[in-house]
């Protein structure tokens, strides 16, 4: 018998062991990487989900920035009482128009070592689509 029909697995001749060698995939080589279409809608709707929400707490963190800017400012101008530092946050208040969830009433006015400390607490809940909210808990203070 001839050795080719004995062991198919091995070809005898040199041509067909080269031919054979590139049909088998060698172990160092990589497979094909890829994305599926299954694959890349799963990361476009996570994707889609991240900057829904990101466009939603933005304007948020705005705000709260700008109500901390506002409490720092009227706690250097030293107000005399409780109501002199609610007065001037709400005026301050209605100049910026981004601020637009809480008021003077809200803050909390102390005086410390003969200067003014003025503290706020107050959350945010922003609707994301039907039931579904987030709730944001700020809190700032003028020291």
């Amino acid at each position: 018998m001839h050795s080719s029909l004995t062991t198919p697995s091995r070809p005898a001749c040199p041509t067909h062991r080269a031919r054979a060698a590139r049909l088998v995939p060698h172990p160092s080589r990589r497979q094909q990487a890829g994305l599926t279409f299954a694959g890349l809608l799963v990361y476009g709707v996570l994707v889609a989900a991240g900057v829904f929400v990101v466009m939603k707490v933005v304007p948020s963190v705005a705000e709260f920035q700008a109500i901390k800017t506002t409490i720092r400012k009227v706690a250097q101008g030293n107000p005399a009482t409780v109501e002199d530092a609610r007065r001037m946050f709400d005026r301050q208040r209605d100049a910026d128009p981004t601020i637009q969830s809480i008021t003077g009433n809200d803050l909390i006015v102390t005086k410390e070592a003969g200067r003014v400390v003025i503290n706020v607490k107050y959350e945010k809940e922003l609707r994301m689509a039907g039931p579904v909210s987030l709730l944001i808990r700020y809190e700032a203070g003028s020291d």
